[in-house]
């Protein structure tokens, strides 16, 4: 599962949805090593930082359990997070980018534009 999360005032939202279009398709061409090891250390530190929330860590080991049957130590995530390469990025934004999206608003969503419009430029 792959999620984009976007957040923006009502008077901006024409102008959000192309540019989250444009990335998601950027992404696939391929990307540099310094966004991958910015990205990575978002990760790690979003990872660790939710260890300090009872309920975040809650979630995490209900998630851990159900997909994986277990609960993954901090240190196996951190590990996971730093094998990623960015072959690895760009085959998966390629696998992803051959799909229909799916799309969630809340608020003025009429502002959108159509599914149909969105999708084509989300996908190759």
């Amino acid at each position: 599962m792959f999620g984009i999360y976007a957040g923006t005032g009502p008077e901006d939202i024409a102008e959000l949805m192309p540019v989250v279009c444009e990335e998601t398709l950027r992404l696939a061409e391929g990307a540099s090593e310094a966004e991958l090891m910015r990205t990575r250390a978002q990760l790690k530190s979003s990872t660790l930082m939710a260890l300090e929330s009872t309920f975040s860590r809650c979630e995490q080991l209900a998630r851990q359990l159900q997909i994986y049957g277990r609960p993954i130590p901090v240190s196996e995530v951190i590990d996971k997070i730093e094998q990623v390469d960015l072959d690895a990025v760009i085959r998966i934004a390629k696998r992803i980018i051959k799909s229909k999206p799916t799309l969630a608003a809340i608020g003025p969503a009429d502002k959108l534009g159509s599914y149909d419009s969105l999708a084509a430029r989300m996908t190759v």
